[in-house]
C-alpha cells in the first residue's frame, strides 16, 4: 500500500478518535449541567419550605405558646407554631427529621428521607437529601453551637438555629476525561433567628 495512503488512514483514524472523545466530553458536560440545574431547583424547593417553617417557631395568632421548641437534636427538631396563620389560633406540632431510611427509587446509597410532619400530616421529601444538620446558638453571631441533643434548659436559651442541607444526584455522573464518576452535590446553609426566640435569656 502506498505510504501516503497509509499515513492518511492513520491521520484520519486519529482525528476520528479525537472527535469521538470530544463529543463524549461535551455529552458528559451537558449531562452534568442538566443534573446540576435539577439539583439547584430541588434545593430551592426544600429551601422555600424550611424558610417558611423555621421563622415561625413559637408563632401564635392570638395566644401564647409554651415550650416553643419541644425537641432539638442534630438532625431533628420539633417545635410548636400556628404554622398556617389560622384565625382560630390552633397550634401545630411541627417536626423536621432526617431519617435513616434509604430512598429506594435511586441508586445513590447516600440519600435519605427528609421527613416533615405537621401534627399527623407526614410529608416525605425524596429529593436526594444526603445531609440535614441543625446547630443551635444561645447568642447572636456565636460560632460555638450548643451540644446536642439539647436539654430543656438549653432549649430555653436558643436564639438562632443554623440549617445545613446537602442534596446529591440520584445517579453517578461519568467523569469527562477518564476520572472517577461522582454524584453532583449541592449545599445550602442558612441561620435563622425566629422572632419568638429573641426573648430567650
Amino acid at each position: 500500500m502506498n505510504i501516503n495512503i497509509l499515513t492518511s488512514f492513520i491521520i484520519a483514524g486519529v482525528l476520528l478518535l479525537m472527535l469521538a472523545y470530544m463529543n463524549l466530553g461535551v455529552s458528559n458536560n451537558s449531562t452534568e449541567l442538566v443534573v446540576s440545574q435539577s439539583k439547584q431547583s430541588q434545593k430551592i424547593d426544600i429551601q422555600s419550605v424550611i424558610s417558611n417553617d423555621f421563622p415561625k417557631i413559637g408563632f401564635a395568632f392570638n395566644s401564647v405558646v409554651d415550650s416553643l421548641i419541644v425537641e432539638a437534636d442534630s438532625t431533628k427538631i420539633t417545635f410548636k407554631s400556628n404554622l398556617d396563620n389560622s384565625v382560630d389560633g390552633s397550634i401545630e406540632r411541627v417536626t423536621w427529621e432526617l431519617t435513616t431510611e434509604d430512598v429506594t427509587s435511586t441508586t445513590n446509597p447516600n440519600d435519605k428521607i427528609l421527613r416533615r410532619t405537621v401534627d399527623s400530616d407526614v410529608t416525605d421529601i425524596l429529593l436526594g437529601v444526603t445531609a440535614f444538620s441543625l446547630k443551635y446558638y444561645d447568642s447572636y453571631g456565636s460560632t460555638t453551637p450548643l451540644s446536642t441533643p439539647l436539654s430543656s434548659s438549653a432549649i430555653d436559651s436558643v436564639k438562632q438555629i443554623e440549617v445545613v442541607v446537602e442534596i446529591q444526584s440520584s445517579e453517578l455522573i461519568s467523569a469527562t476525561y477518564g476520572g472517577n464518576s461522582n454524584y453532583i452535590t449541592t449545599l445550602w446553609t442558612k441561620r435563622f433567628t425566629p422572632r419568638n426566640l429573641t426573648s430567650n435569656l
